[in-house]
């Protein structure tokens, strides 16, 4: 019998597709690993490890590292409000912070699919713990 503790796992990538550092990941179209954004309904995988580029390569020809458990940082989104009482709600997926390398989150759920619980706030960065499938 295989075991794995789950914390991090490896996912074929999606044809065409570009995941950034810290970016992330749903199951895209077909089950193919993909850089998540502002949207509703999507399965998060985790967040990205490392920076992967199957730009070149049909349906799984690179794979992807994730984090599936843990706590992460991210970055507060544009109209974004969370403060020490946001300790304990959900985190929303909103995007990707190409500067600091780490998600973006907002507190309102429309057209987002949940990240995760704020378990800290401090200025412009929210520890969020991970709710993957």
């Amino acid at each position: 019998m295989k075991h794995a503790q789950g914390l991090a796992w490896e996912y074929p990538v999606a044809a065409n597709a570009t995941i950034r550092v810290g970016a992330a990941v749903i199951a895209g179209t077909g089950g193919w690993a993909v850089e998540g954004a502002a949207a509703a309904g999507q399965r998060i995988l985790g967040v990205s490890a490392e920076h992967v580029e199957n730009t070149v390569g049909g349906n799984g020809a690179r794979t992807v590292s994730v984090f599936k458990r843990g706590i992460v940082d991210a970055t507060v989104a544009t109209g974004a409000v969370f403060a020490q009482t946001s300790v304990g709600a959900d985190a929303f997926l909103d995007g990707y912070d190409s500067v600091n390398q780490r998600p973006t989150v907002h507190n309102a759920s429309t057209n987002r699919t949940r990240l995760g619980t704020v378990v800290a706030v401090s200025g412009n960065t929210v520890l969020v713990q991970l709710i993957t499938v």
